[in-house]
């Protein structure tokens, strides 16, 4: 897809995500798209990513968005390819740690020659990447006879979870906090991140709340079948935590919560996604099987695929986030969007979902989780009510265009016409 030459009157913004599959370029492929919108015809928008991404072009994709699939990066839901599979796991790192270094080198090299005049990041996990913002940085100040480009970032993790030790949920190391001073803008998920973030890197950040999930929906393939597929029974009251199963989102404490539930009022619990590198899923099954729980549980210990996340949402009753620790959360955000009731625990920005929708627990409190699922497990009002309000909240407050206007504004970037309503 080729993108126009620069008018006079369009400015241009980059769009950066290093990994071309996942929930962060999901996330940024929707951003990107409300940017563009928002910005109409004085913005271009260029989404920089790695190749063979998971979004595409499309018949309603706007005009002045140009997907850039050049960093050459590899796909993190994938295992190594031939012969990498049997490399030690220190050479493999390595490796990958070189391919990660020269996709920074054609992120600097696409900046000069795309000229933009801001250049948006996502988020950040290695202190090289402290490395890279400040020479982009430098670099955009650098430009003889021509504008220079300033460097901004959407903050997902306030905190930084830890992926290496096994049960470590999160860690702060002091890079991160001297890159969040060396940006030109911060954008955070809503007011309590902001204050966690200020409080952190002593810089005041934008608040702007997450987006809804209408592109993940429109991916959806044939219906699987998942309520038979899992052995669910029409009847049964069905509740769901989906997503990379990583030691902050709570399993144990879900699986504490389901065993203190009478099991005559015990609902079925999905537990699906890919566990992570530092979690021993074995565990889990153990404790479960000694709760005496393994009717009530459905586990889906696999990578979900893009086409089978809107379904494994619709085959639930209501979404389960018992996290222990968190920032904000693109599951509860595809819950929102497909009119799904929420229980969150109160970490980060996830209360903040929770407006007449849902519950919000003390996190690894399982009493308190039980006695939250207990009832909107036993009241099909209840969850029909709170159901209609997360879709009011999808269509209105993470409305994608409307926070992509707050963004531009906040950058000094044009905007576009009001439209009469969205159209993302």
């Amino acid at each position: 897809m080729q993108h126009t030459n620069r008018g006079a009157r369009m400015r241009r913004l980059i769009v950066v995500e290093i990994f071309s599959h996942g929930g962060l370029l999901h996330y940024s492929w929707q951003l990107a798209q409300g940017l563009a919108r928002a910005g109409g015809d004085h913005l271009e928008v260029l989404l920089l990513t790695g190749p063979n991404p998971e979004c595409r072009p499309g018949p309603t994709t706007p005009p002045n968005l140009c997907l850039l699939p050049e960093l050459g990066t590899w796909n993190p839901q994938q295992p190594p390819p031939g012969l990498a599979r049997v490399l030690p796991r220190r050479l493999l790192r390595a490796g990958r740690a070189l391919i990660y270094l020269r996709a920074w080198m054609r992120i600097f090299r696409i900046a000069r020659r795309e000229r933009p005049d801001w250049i948006l990041l996502g988020d950040f996990e290695h202190a090289c990447d402290l490395w890279g913002v400040r020479w982009l940085r430098r670099a955009g100040r650098r430009r003889a006879g021509a504008p220079g480009w300033r460097v901004a970032d959407v903050w997902h993790n306030v905190e930084a979870f830890d992926r290496e030790r096994v049960g470590a949920l999160v860690r702060q190391p002091r890079w991160r906090m001297r890159l969040a001073r060396s940006l030109d803008a911060v954008f955070v998920h809503g007011r309590e991140l902001a204050r966690q973030f200020e409080a952190f890197a002593r810089v005041q950040p934008v608040a702007i709340a997450h987006g809804n999930q209408n592109w993940i929906v429109a991916q959806a393939g044939p219906d699987p079948d998942l309520r038979a597929r899992l052995h669910l029974a029409r009847a049964d009251a069905v509740g769901l935590l989906i997503g990379n199963l990583s030691p902050y989102k709570g399993v144990e404490v879900l699986l504490d919560a389901l065993a203190q539930i009478p099991p005559p009022r015990r609902p079925r619990l999905v537990i699906a996604g890919r566990p992570g590198a530092n979690v021993r899923p074995e565990a889990w099954r153990r404790h479960a099987a000694a709760l005496g729980l393994d009717p009530w549980l459905r586990w889906r210990l696999e990578h979900v695929p893009l086409e089978e996340l809107a379904w494994y949402l619709r085959a639930a009753d209501f979404l389960v986030l018992p996290y222990r620790a968190a920032s904000q959360s693109g599951v509860a955000h595809l819950g929102l969007t497909l009119g799904k009731p929420l229980i969150v625990t109160s970490v980060g920005g996830l209360p903040e979902l929770v407006d007449g929708n849902g519950f919000t627990v003390p996190a690894g409190d399982a009493e308190a989780l039980a006695l939250a699922i207990e009832r909107m497990a036993a009241d099909i009002t209840l969850r029909q009510r709170c159901g209609l309000r997360s879709a009011e909240l999808a269509r209105s407050r993470h409305d994608w265009e409307s926070i992509a206007r707050e963004m531009l504004a906040a950058l000094g970037m044009p905007l576009g016409p009001i439209p009469r309503r969205s159209r993302i």
